[in-house]
């Protein structure tokens, strides 16, 4: 290519770049654009059909007796999760606001740890994050009761008649927890 058509293609592309800008500054500041935040959707998605919840009885990190029935009328959040996992880990704090704004009157949350290590080690854990809510060892195979899923933090949301309605893979702003409860009651 001669030293020409490389100049000529050089002001070409300067000449196409300003044009483009210009349209997009014009774009931008037209008077009737109007500004707008899309709004994320939530991570709670909607289950399809509202099911039974899986039905268990675990035993909490002091010792108690813990089940699915202890929750019958409230909204019950069920979280699981491991002291291995940062997503989950990362969420912990928001759970505790959840609980120390809500009680448990009407709404109850459980986290359900997938962990393989001794229940005193979870306890050490659960007592250094300040956990405000029950927490007990749970099988993975309880996990695949409630959904087939391929990771952790699996937070599931029953209704106050023992349905499953919605569900979540992953780390979540707690805000999203809040409005789909908020729906719920």
């Amino acid at each position: 290519m001669t030293s020409m058509n490389k100049n000529s293609l050089r002001a070409f592309l300067f000449v196409a770049l300003g044009a483009l800008l210009g349209f997009v500054v014009t774009a931008c500041n037209r008077s009737d654009a109007t500004p707008s935040t899309p709004s994320r959707p939530s991570a709670y998605k909607a289950l399809p059909a509202a099911n039974p919840a899986p039905v268990w009885a675990l035993t909490d990190l002091d010792g108690k007796t813990l089940n699915s029935a202890d929750f019958k009328g409230k909204i019950l959040v069920v979280d699981f999760w491991a002291t291995w996992c940062p997503p989950c880990v990362h969420e912990i704090p928001g759970y505790i606001d959840f609980v120390k704004k809500h009680g448990t009157e009407k709404i109850a949350l459980v986290g359900l740890s997938l962990d393989e290590i001794p229940a005193a080690d979870v306890k050490k854990f659960a007592t250094a994050k300040g956990i405000n809510y029950p927490v007990a060892i749970a099988p993975q195979e309880l996990l695949a009761q409630f959904a087939s899923v391929e990771g952790i933090p699996a937070t599931f949301i029953v209704d106050r008649d023992g349905k499953l309605r919605f569900m979540k893979v992953g780390s979540a702003p707690i805000e999203d927890l809040e409005k789909t409860v908020a729906g719920l009651l």
